[in-house]
């Protein structure tokens, strides 16, 4: 009996194939024509999706604090989603601010950034 784990592990592990693989939702502006750009792709829990991507040697994990650089902008952001649109991996985050009084606080603000323009990884930041 084929055991789903073994497949994917070995569809992961092979260079020709890991490629073509596709770990994200996708939204789509023409008619749907896979399964991962159909709606019901966004409606999952987090944990049954991709929990994070990686860039270069960087993790970037979905409800865990990075910085995003965008223009000169170091805003710290949380990551709630990564999907692709138009052909570019996303991610919706929440914005997290300092307070005058030196506390962190999660703002209602979301912005959809390019996945790519996330600079660090919790690993990395600096909390001034």
């Amino acid at each position: 009996m084929n055991d789903i784990r073994e497949t994917i592990a070995q569809d992961m592990g092979n260079p020709l194939v890991a490629p073509h693989l596709h770990l994200y939702p996708e939204e789509t502006k023409g008619p749907i024509s896979e399964t991962y750009q159909a709606e019901p792709w966004k409606e999952y829990e987090l944990s049954q999706l991709t929990p994070m991507f990686l860039q270069g040697k960087k993790h970037f994990w979905l409800n865990e604090v990075s910085q995003l650089l965008q223009l000169l902008d170091k805003t710290y952001v949380i990551p709630l989603t990564l999907i692709v649109r138009d052909g570019v991996l996303t991610s919706d985050v929440s914005v997290v601010k300092r307070t005058p009084d030196g506390r962190w606080h999660l703002t209602d603000e979301l912005r959809t950034v390019i996945a790519d323009d996330l600079d660090e990884d919790f690993t990395e930041l600096t909390w001034y």
